[in-house]
């Protein structure tokens, strides 16, 4: 089957829809389907899967709900649209956020190919959305013959502006790349209890709370290290948040190759995730669950969603440092609570492999072809 995929988001650029492209194409062309990725990209970089890559230009960032979003509103973006589509003939277009400008957009208007479109974004405010699909209610009617949303939390969100069934298939991961218990731990000097938190430097991703958690963490046990991982966090000065004399056990390290994440997986204790909202997902969470880390993150929508409280991970009060302090302690310092989540969680996140979901999405495809 000639597949296509369509991203809004600049591939240079880090996030949760670009990871979920990758991670699929590299599973349906490891089962013998030809796949093309048409994006943006505004500089050279290394796609995380075997799939041709046809760039449409580069991006511009655009500041919403807590986040960062880096998409082109180039019109010539759309032309370069046009002509792609009028030369490639796709069984199928997977249009990912179809109604975000210009790329997503414009391939919807110009596809020749039935769409199918997922939807992964979770937010409150929808108006943007549900003004572009009035206007182009005849067209989205006519293109798009499957919907698919990530998440219940993404359902609900995209049912705000668009009526009609959704079928639910959540974000998947590449299990092996992170179950991997042979690779090579890093070395952060003295030995401590290692708390790792991957994501970017945003304001919904919470950082700060964390910081003033591990601060009160600090101040009862010198026993621990917090790692942050993900661009825009090596430009975090902890001091801004906790006491000097607790700074040097905060690593920030930045963005790191795909290939690499795992090392930092694997060489620490807990994962944190302590996002305040607009997550409909919660991939990093998963793969943490797979490389063997308890798992301690926010009681937002996104993540109960995800995991049961004290099942396959803990959840906490969304942006009460001490409370997640103490939930921070109580996994790291009691083994037999961090063994229980890690087992079930690495069975758990298993279910979320891209061998697993693919098979219901070739099925999709089947459906509208």
């Amino acid at each position: 089957m000639k597949i296509g995929f369509v991203s809004p988001y600049d591939f240079k650029k880090p996030g949760g829809v670009n990871s979920h492209i990758n991670g699929l194409a590299n599973e349906l062309m490891n089962r013998g389907h030809s796949v093309k990725i048409l994006g943006i990209a505004s500089e050279n970089f290394k796609l995380e899967t075997r799939a041709e890559f046809i760039n449409l230009g580069s991006s511009f960032s655009f500041a919403s709900n807590g986040t960062v979003s880096n998409i082109s509103l180039s019109p010539i973006v759309i032309w370069k649209m046009k002509k792609i589509l009028d030369r490639l003939n796709f069984d199928v277009l997977h249009i990912h956020e179809p109604l975000v400008p210009l790329v997503s957009l414009g391939a919807l208007l110009f596809s020749k190919s039935p769409v199918v479109a997922t939807f992964h974004a979770s937010s409150k405010k929808v108006l943007k959305y549900k003004f572009i699909s009035m206007i182009f209610k005849s067209t989205i009617e006519e293109k798009i013959y499957k919907k698919i949303a990530v998440s219940q939390e993404a359902f609900r969100t995209a049912s705000k502006y668009l009526s009609g069934k959704f079928d639910i298939i959540p974000n998947g991961i590449d299990y092996g790349h992170f179950a991997d218990n042979n690779i090579e731990k890093l070395n952060f000097g003295e030995q401590k209890k290692n708390i790792l938190f991957f994501g970017r430097n945003e304001p919904r991703k919470g950082i700060p709370i964390l910081l003033k958690a591990f601060s009160i963490l600090k101040a009862r046990n010198n026993n621990y290290r917090l790692i942050l991982l993900g661009p825009g966090t090596e430009r975090i000065n902890p001091r801004e948040y906790i006491d000097e004399k607790f700074c040097d056990d905060v690593v920030c390290v930045g963005e790191v190759d795909y290939s690499l994440s795992p090392r930092y997986f694997l060489s620490s204790d807990c994962f944190c995730s302590p996002a305040t909202g607009n997550e409909s997902f919660g991939i990093v969470i998963l793969e943490a669950m797979a490389s063997s880390l308890p798992v301690v993150v926010s009681d937002i929508s996104g993540y109960k969603e995800l995991l049961i409280d004290g099942e396959m991970g803990v959840l906490f009060e969304k942006g009460n440092s001490k409370v997640l302090a103490d939930k921070l302690k109580n996994i790291i310092d009691n083994s037999e609570l961090s063994d229980k989540l890690v087992k079930k969680g690495k069975i758990y996140s298993k279910k979320f492999d891209w061998q697993n979901l693919v098979p219901e999405i070739l099925g999709i495809y089947q459906a509208v072809r």
